[in-house]
């Protein structure tokens, strides 16, 4: 039975019967696996409500604590930096006679837009053939004067801050309207924070390894103006007030633990930006 008493919320929404909401979501941009709700223990599920599409993440409840901790906080993160991001809500059902908890996220797709993967926009701009900071270049080139142009250097800054491990190509998008190109919204964030897996070097789809310890990504990132300035924006981030701000809006009840950890993975972040940056 679930123990109420060690819940990190009381505050869910109730989804009710799942089985009656799933829907089979088709979409080129979203990885085969995710379409079709077979991996309701991995992954999660579409579902649909008052014709409102919505992405139900769930886990098991051994684990579901730092799924929401991590997603919660990377979403204020997405924020902090400009960036478009699912928003998240405490949500709860039942599939198959058997009580769920997850994150429930709105389809974050504006229909007046086309959405594109990075990898697909560069071609369709023939820009063939480019990866690491070179991509750089690529959208400075063909994307002059856009949104996405800021947007990209703080999607890297951020990725760094956060330690992102597992972001796929499929969740770096472009979106395009007829004024303007922006990154697309992020999702995802719950492979981050991890104090006990600090990487050196975060590798992202199309880039190259951003690793501070090397002289050549150093040099690109002081000699970038607009970069450099996304790694100083992430010095001066404060997980202790978002940590504030998501415990009083989801009526979270987090450990001391689980604080203290995201505090000191922040602070070994951070010196090792400025140590490496010299900033």
């Amino acid at each position: 039975m679930w123990n109420q008493e060690k819940s990190i919320s009381k505050n869910w929404r109730d989804l009710g019967k799942l089985e009656e909401k799933q829907i089979i979501f088709q979409d080129k941009i979203i990885p085969p696996h995710k379409r079709n709700n077979r991996h309701l223990k991995r992954d999660g599920l579409w579902i649909e409500e008052k014709n409102q599409k919505y992405y139900f993440k769930t886990r098991e409840k051994d684990s579901y604590r730092s799924l929401i901790i991590h997603e919660l906080v990377g979403e204020k993160v997405s924020e902090y930096f400009g960036l478009d991001t699912v928003h998240f809500e405490l949500s709860t059902g039942t599939i198959s006679g058997k009580k769920v908890y997850g994150l429930l996220s709105k389809w974050a797709r504006k229909e007046d837009k086309k959405y594109y993967m990075l990898g697909d926009f560069l071609n369709e701009q023939r820009a063939w053939n480019i990866d690491g900071f070179n991509i750089l270049k690529a959208i400075d080139t063909t994307c002059k004067n856009e949104p996405i142009e800021e947007e990209i250097r703080a999607l890297l800054a951020r990725e760094f801050f956060t330690n992102e491990h597992d972001r796929q190509n499929t969740e770096i998008l472009v979106e395009k309207g007829p004024d303007s190109i922006h990154l697309g919204y992020l999702s995802d964030y719950e492979m981050e924070f991890e104090e006990n897996n600090i990487k050196s070097s975060v590798r992202l789809p199309y880039f190259s390894e951003i690793d501070l310890q090397c002289l050549k990504t150093r040099e690109i990132i002081t000699n970038d103006k607009i970069l450099l300035l996304q790694f100083k924006k992430a010095l001066a981030i404060s997980l202790k007030e978002i940590i504030t701000e998501i415990e009083d809006t989801h009526k979270l009840r987090l450990t001391k633990k689980e604080k203290q950890s995201l505090l000191d993975y922040e602070s070994r972040r951070k010196e090792e930006i400025a140590s490496n940056l010299k900033i």
